[in-house]
């Protein structure tokens, strides 16, 4: 019996419509109703009024339809997004980033939520959701017309990625996870603590119990004397549409029987189970495969899989991929545990949805929103109310306290405050005087202007010899700016090294540029011409800009900024 303390989880497939009690973690109690999945799209149209009844039913079964239930809803619906990121940035740009994608897939005034599950400094992974608000519309529509408020709305996908990345935190550096799911599955890969590679493929295990589904429908068929003229191609993934017992069958034998290889290849229908099962498997293995090829921010690959859900209680699937890969494959010692063909049953993704934690995101159309703001609201006003009284009150003791506190302590500081006051009166004095000072020793800098020590200078230049290096001008002079050198000369090439004139007007330059006072130099101009003896040789012109020295008032100019020295 469903009792006030019981979460109730629903969950709303293209197959069924699932149901369970859940108390301390544990199923206390779960029921199913099958549903036409080939109807689905229809239902979404008639604003799932064809599920009201189905509903009223699985309630009837919980205890009554007269009483309002609290649940989560998890669900599959025709425009609903689920995407998970790794990305370079920080949490607050990938949150973003991740939010934008979505509302464009879906709209800018549609509801979207996002995220993000691990962030440092070189890698966050962010995790996002987004449907329509139509569609949200439509389910809490559904809902309220059967008396349940929704705590929370999100798409089935979001319970896959919270236990994939459970699972892939818990192996070591070398194994990549695959979780295989019913609906979907994640191909995820952990190194260091750190999530290098996320990945959800729209595949699971239903399409192999839809090979399974085709058989029954097949000797169904065979004996009530139907049309046998359409053989199972290898490509339908879904179970029977209209009769649920036939899914549930099929996942029995799925289960049981699973993938037909080794020593299980020799029971009947193992060909035809094999060539319906080939192509579902080729798939998910060229998905492995590509996920790792193209994955660019992995620094090594995996050497092993872990496969990992409810799907890894398939009989012989990890031999059977491993077919495919060039991986080591394993199974999830849990497997044994798993009661994969059970309704909520241990490991089942529903299972997961009831009891896992839950990812702190949800979707809720805009009059949900507004209901709960409005409550919220009104809670806030009731308690606030209350707390704003005694807040005042409390507020006042407290304020005469301390003003009677505070009069003491003046009284007793009362020479100290007085000698305080005094000192920044003399502190504002000195500043006052040091700007002063500092301004006026600015005003002789600039008018008599740096010092150049121009003789240090040139007596660099003349211990330098330069045969090849002809004077004809040299004049000093302070511009507007800086100090100056001009000389004026020729280089001429060399008579016994035969070297050139312009390597010889570069060396002299370089010479120049050794010189501790020399800041830099810049060539004016350059021609050729002869010299005396026919050789010849490049005349030049150079501008050599010498570092001044601090003037006499330098000291005194720091004076100017004393007003800020002097500050406590």
């Amino acid at each position: 019996m469903f009792k006030p303390k019981d979460k109730l989880t629903i969950i709303i497939t293209p197959d069924h419509l699932s149901m369970a009690s859940v108390r301390s973690g544990k199923i206390q109690h779960a029921e199913r109703v099958g549903l036409d999945s080939s109807a689905w799209a229809e239902t979404w149209d008639d604003s799932l009024r064809k599920l009201d009844q189905p509903l009223r039913q699985l309630l009837a079964r919980f205890g009554g339809t007269n009483q309002v239930r609290h649940a989560n809803l998890y669900y599959v619906s025709p425009g609903s997004h689920c995407r998970v990121d790794i990305s370079e940035f920080g949490e607050q740009a990938s949150v973003a980033k991740m939010l934008s994608g979505l509302l464009q897939s879906v709209g800018r005034n549609n509801p979207a939520d996002s995220i993000a599950l691990y962030t440092n400094e070189n890698a966050t992974l962010t995790v996002g959701v987004a449907d329509t608000e139509s569609n949200l519309q439509k389910l809490y529509a559904w809902l309220n017309r059967n008396k349940v408020i929704a705590d929370r709305m999100l798409p089935c996908q979001t319970g896959v990625i919270q236990s994939a990345i459970d699972d892939a935190t818990s192996v070591d550096d070398d194994t990549a996870v695959l979780y295989l799911s019913d609906r979907s599955s994640v191909i995820t890969y952990v190194e260091d603590g750190v999530p290098k590679l996320f990945r959800l493929i729209d595949l699971g295990y239903e399409t192999l119990v839809g090979v399974f589904s085709r058989l029954i429908e097949e000797a169904a068929s065979e004996l009530s004397g139907g049309d046998q003229s359409q053989g199972y191609d290898g490509k339908s993934s879904a179970a029977p549409k209209s009769d649920h017992g036939v899914t549930q069958q099929s996942l029995n034998r799925l289960m049981s029987e699973g993938v037909p290889i080794g020593k299980n290849a020799n029971r009947e229908e193992s060909s035809q189970i094999m060539a319906g099962m080939a192509p579902i498997l080729q798939r998910l293995s060229i998905e492995i495969k590509q996920t790792f090829r193209f994955a660019g921010s992995l620094d090594r690959i995996p050497s092993k899989l872990l496969i990992c859900g409810p799907g890894s209680a398939i009989p012989h699937i990890g031999a059977a991929l491993a077919q495919g890969l060039d991986l080591h494959v394993d199974i999830d010692p849990r497997f044994e545990e798993y009661q994969s063909d059970e309704l909520f049953g241990n490991g089942t993704s529903e299972h997961s949805l009831a009891c896992r934690r839950h990812l702190n995101i949800e979707l809720q159309p805009s009059i949900s929103r507004e209901i709960k703001a409005r409550s919220i609201l009104g809670r806030s006003v009731q308690v606030g109310a209350c707390a704003v009284a005694l807040f005042v009150g409390s507020q006042f003791m407290i304020a005469r306290q301390n003003s009677n506190s505070i009069k003491q302590e003046i009284d007793y500081q009362s020479e100290t405050i007085s000698q305080i006051e005094l000192d920044g009166k003399r502190r504002d004095s000195i500043s006052v005087m040091a700007g002063t000072i500092g301004s006026a020793a600015l005003l002789f800098e600039e008018s008599m202007g740096k010092e150049v020590d121009w003789f240090s200078v040139l007596a660099s230049m003349a211990t330098e010899e330069h045969a090849n290096i002809r004077i004809s001008e040299l004049q000093c002079r302070m511009n507007s700016k800086e100090p100056v050198m001009n000389i004026t000369g020729m280089a001429v090439a060399g008579l016994e090294d035969e070297s050139d004139a312009s390597q010889n007007l570069s060396k002299y330059i370089e010479t120049l540029r050794e010189i501790p006072k020399v800041q830099s130099i810049s060539i004016g101009s350059t021609s050729r011409s002869r010299t005396n003896t026919m050789a010849w040789g490049v005349n030049f012109v150079l501008s050599v800009v010498i570092e001044p020295e601090d003037g006499q008032f330098s000291k005194l100019t720091r004076l100017s900024d004393a007003g800020e020295l002097v500050q406590p």
